[in-house]
């Protein structure tokens, strides 16, 4: 019940993954606010609010993703990642500067954010003097999961074994996994991490990747797979 002055203080708001967009779905639906006194009509004023707010997503199917919870709003706008963009990090830095530039001054940049949060949009406010809100709307977790015993120790099976790492929570989830084993992996295995955010979680966890794609694509990661097989 408290939504709605801190909407009024928005300007625009950035959104950097799909994740993002699938809890403000699930905080919008009705049920969500159901047997609420007011409920319902606290649920259309935020409504209202938002479809007034100019969305400004981290490519094109965050913003289709945003256009489906917030159907009537023409001011929704996909931020294309540049040719040199590389990771989660520059691709942030170019969502939040096209927001920040479409604001009113006195206005603050709306945030919604993971628990592995993007350090460079808080930065890039400050440095802007754009007041921010940042608001946590999902967490990222790492689910337990039981190792192969072919991908430990000194087994050996005459294959070749490549993991790929597909975000830093997946690497904690491997290193999780690996700790409470008390085992490490085989020398001979070969990690993969689909980006440079996952790559920098693995140096700080102690885990040596071998290749890291520059810009994640299925047919990358193909080629990344076919060249460590050779």
């Amino acid at each position: 019940k408290e939504e709605k002055p801190c909407l009024d203080m928005v300007g625009a708001v950035a959104v950097t993954s799909r994740q993002a967009s699938r809890a403000l779905a699930e905080a919008l639906h009705p049920s969500h606010m159901k047997g609420e006194e007011g409920g319902e009509r606290q649920r259309e004023e935020v409504v209202q609010i938002l479809t007034s707010l100019p969305f400004y997503c981290s490519g094109e199917s965050t913003a289709a993703a945003i256009r489906s919870v917030l159907p009537l709003s023409n001011s929704v706008h996909a931020v294309v990642r540049p040719a040199h963009a590389s990771d989660e990090q520059t691709t942030a830095t170019f969502v939040a500067e096209a927001a920040i530039e479409s604001m009113p001054r006195a206005k603050a940049l709306l945030f919604l954010s993971g628990s592995s949060r993007l350090d460079i949009i808080p930065k890039l406010c400050s440095s802007r003097n754009c007041p921010l809100i940042e608001l946590e709307v999902y967490k990222s977790v790492a689910v337990p999961i039981s190792l192969p015993s072919s991908l430990l120790g000194d087994s050996k099976d005459g294959m070749k074994n490549i993991v790929v790492l597909f975000s830093p929570s997946g690497a904690d989830g491997l290193k999780q996994a690996l700790d409470e084993g008390g085992n490490d992996l085989r020398s001979d295995i070969t990690l993969v991490a689909i980006g440079p955010t996952t790559a920098r979680r693995c140096k700080e966890l102690d885990l040596v990747v071998s290749e890291t794609l520059s810009k994640p694509s299925p047919p990358a990661l193909w080629e990344t797979i076919r060249g460590e097989c050779k």
